[in-house]
């Protein structure tokens, strides 16, 4: 009977130590899980706001004309007839340039998961500067739906940004001030 209740006893010891290092192993893999997504995240946090560092570096090095344009119409007081056609001949060859450095840019392959959604913002943005081009072209130059294209751009990035865990940017304070 003794030995009955040792050999018992001997199971239960051997399944209780198998169970604890197997929920061991779970626990390490879990842990390594947890910390590759932690990486992952803040990896993503990165190539996402260098990605948007990059884009108002690419905007701010081509738009000073444009801006100094659509400044000048709200001005108080406002630029001559001549002032003004000089800022909107100098904005109508900068609306290119501008749409150009869209184009170059590059999305991190660390934002793979949100390329579709940074393609779409970058479109957008191509867009309003060749909308502005063209408008800017006609003796009375109307750059709403340009502006109202790249708001929209604008929220799109800002929600995406929250999405990664960085806080809501607005490229139109950073670029257009």
């Amino acid at each position: 009977m003794k030995k009955q209740w040792l050999i018992a006893l001997g199971l239960a010891l051997v399944v209780a130590l198998t169970t604890a290092c197997s929920n061991s192993d779970s626990t390490k893999s879990d842990s390594k899980t947890t910390s590759n997504k932690t990486e992952t995240a803040a990896n993503a946090k990165a190539d996402m706001m260098q990605f948007y560092m990059n884009l108002v570096d690419k905007i701010n090095s081509a738009d000073k004309d444009i801006n100094a344009y659509e400044s000048a119409l709200t001005a108080d007081p406002k630029p001559s007839a001549d002032e003004l056609a000089s800022l909107k001949e100098k904005a109508a060859a900068a609306a290119p340039n501008v749409e150009a450095n869209i184009k170059e840019l590059k999305i991190p392959s660390g934002l793979k998961d949100k390329k579709s959604d940074l393609e779409a913002i970058l479109k957008d943005l191509e867009a309003t500067y060749q909308l502005k081009a063209n408008e800017l072209k006609k003796d009375q130059p109307s750059l709403d739906a340009a502006n109202a294209k790249f708001s929209s751009a604008d929220d799109a990035l800002g929600k995406l940004l929250q999405s990664v865990g960085l806080a809501k940017a607005s490229l139109n304070n950073d670029v257009n001030s």
